[in-house]
């Protein structure tokens, strides 16, 4: 008599269906659904983002975005609301109110937005007269910034010295000649005053550059006068670390990047007080080094300073950083790393303590013991801290 075939069991279909999503899942992805709703007692609920914006989402695992599926009331209780994978609506439910739930879809393969830094030039300049500021003119428009210590400019003169497209920032010497910076930013880039220091000898300027979705860039140009005595260097290195500390304290997320003519100052208070690098590595004046670039921005470390000839008879050699991409996909390197959570140390610590080492006091060979020791604790990593892939710069 032929065998009957026996009709599949609703909970042997039920695993059936749950294996073939789970492979869809795995093989498919679909977009994760990301759910912004009202504060609730659940922690997972407490990491969304309610800004309009999409910074600050955080994506969810297949299993957690079925769940989302659920809204709460202010009260605790659940409110039923449309199923994500099928779109249909529990029985006796209404349709959901948007002010609860809101969907978005989230690309988290998103790169980095690029952005372009700003090309600087910087010179001794050593005066600005007509016969230099011509040839200046001149090079502008190949620069975003233009960076000029001993001026000499007094407030008469400022307006005789403007470059179309750029605006001018100056800060000029106090009651003496000579001295004095000078700063033109292009009008492609916004850029606000921070702090103007015009001393009997020390001169300084320092404006905030902002940039859209990165973060903005404090460039400070200073002029030290060589010859001065130690309590004024002291007075220069102070006001340099004292000004470098406000502008901070108001910009926490900003960038650095001071530059000028030093000439005989001890700077090392600089890098020993703030994470940033000295960049010129080629002599300025002569066999003499005086015209430095401090900076924490990695791009520009990276790229580098190149030296260009002087302003007609000057003898400062003029200093260039090219314009760079911004957080350029070739900064980003792929590593894999292990998150070591203080609840993995305990779960390993428990096994370790509970482990069957039999076999490693039994065996005689030291490479043996080695290798018994090695795959127990390779094991219990793997398990408890998995190898994960990351993207760093």
């Amino acid at each position: 008599m032929p065998s009957v075939r026996k009709p599949q069991s609703n909970s042997f279909l039920s695993q059936v269906r749950a294996s073939v999503l789970k492979q869809v899942q795995l093989y498919k992805p679909i977009p994760v659904l990301v759910t912004e709703r009202k504060p609730s007692n659940h922690s997972w609920n407490s990491q969304l983002d309610h800004s309009p914006s999409n910074e600050g989402l955080q994506s969810l695992s297949y299993e957690e975005s079925l769940r989302s599926g659920d809204s709460f009331c202010s009260e605790g209780r659940r409110r039923p609301t449309y199923d994500f994978i099928s779109g249909s609506k529990p029985y006796g439910s209404s349709a959901p109110n948007k002010n609860i739930v809101s969907l978005r879809r989230v690309n988290i393969n998103k790169p980095p937005t690029p952005s372009t830094l700003p090309s600087v030039y910087m010179h001794n300049i050593r005066s600005i007269n007509n016969d230099k500021f011509t040839e200046l003119k001149s090079l502008a428009v190949n620069y975003d910034l233009i960076m000029l210590t001993e001026s000499w400019l007094t407030e008469a003169k400022e307006h005789l010295y403007t470059i179309d497209g750029y605006t001018s920032h100056t800060s000029n010497r106090a009651k003496r000649t000579g001295g004095g910076v000078a700063i033109y930013v292009s009008d492609r880039y916004p850029a606000h005053k921070l702090y103007d220091y015009k001393g009997r000898y020390i001169s300084s300027y320092w404006l905030l550059l902002q940039q859209p979705n990165q973060p903005p860039i404090i460039f400070a140009n200073v002029y030290h006068p060589p010859g001065l005595s130690k309590s004024q260097k002291d007075t220069t290195v102070n006001h340099i670390v004292s000004t470098s500390s406000k502008c901070l304290s108001k910009h926490p997320s900003a960038k650095l990047f001071i530059c000028g003519d030093f000439n005989d100052l001890d700077t090392a208070m600089l890098t020993t007080l703030f994470p940033v690098q000295q960049i010129v590595d080629f002599n300025t004046r002569g066999d003499s080094k005086l015209d430095l670039v401090f900076t924490n921005i990695y791009e520009y470390i990276d790229m580098g300073c190149v030296c260009r000839p002087p302003i007609l008879t000057n003898d400062h050699c003029a200093i260039e950083i090219p314009s760079t991409s911004r957080s350029s996909p070739s900064k980003y390197i792929t590593v894999q790393k292990r998150t070591v959570t203080p609840t993995a140390k305990v779960a390993i610590s428990q096994e370790l303590s509970s482990h069957n080492w039999s076999s490693f006091y039994e065996e005689k060979s030291i490479d043996a013991k080695v290798e018994i020791l090695q795959n127990s604790l390779s094991r219990l990593f793997d398990k408890h801290c998995p190898v994960k892939t990351a993207m760093v710069l």
